[in-house]
């Protein structure tokens, strides 16, 4: 019996020393991965940032510290973008103080809220104005469906 248990450990053993040579070729042999690029978390077009800063101009002082951009469980196919402003105190700092944060313009900065992170990642925020409509856009590649007005999305 304890022939065969001898033998079965000096097989497992060489099995062990060949995928140990096996892993140093394998993994000398292999490319290093390279990472893709992170997408941006929010892209802002020239037409949005000039809005934004126009309407930044239009307001009594002292400025808000920025505006910050989110989502609501709301609407007809499930989410809804939202867009606040965001006082320049401690309490609007502290609201702010895990945001992601996007500086468009010297002192107007865009907060995005890190629960809507998912669904905005690579989204672009355009401003578009029509015979009937004013409004900011988002173009979002992670949308996968929209209700019939555009104001709600799914991802």
């Amino acid at each position: 019996m304890s022939k065969y248990i001898k033998n079965s450990c000096v097989n497992y053993g060489i099995f062990f020393q060949k995928s140990l040579a096996y892993q140093r070729i394998s993994s000398t042999a292999t490319k290093p991965k390279t990472l893709r690029p992170l997408k941006p978390i929010l892209q802002v077009s020239l037409g949005a940032t000039s809005r934004i800063i126009s309407m930044f101009s239009l307001l009594d002082k002292p400025h808000p510290l920025g505006i910050r951009i989110g989502i609501n469980k709301k609407g007809c196919n499930g989410l809804n973008y939202t867009m606040k402003y965001i006082t320049d105190n401690d309490e609007g700092r502290k609201i702010v103080s895990k945001d992601e944060v996007i500086a468009i313009a010297e002192g107007i900065t865009i907060f995005i809220d890190p629960l809507a992170v998912f669904a905005i990642v690579g989204a672009v925020m355009d401003w578009k104005e029509n015979d009937l409509t004013s409004e900011f856009t988002f173009i979002n590649p992670n949308a996968k469906g929209f209700c019939g007005c555009g104001e709600s999305f799914n991802v």
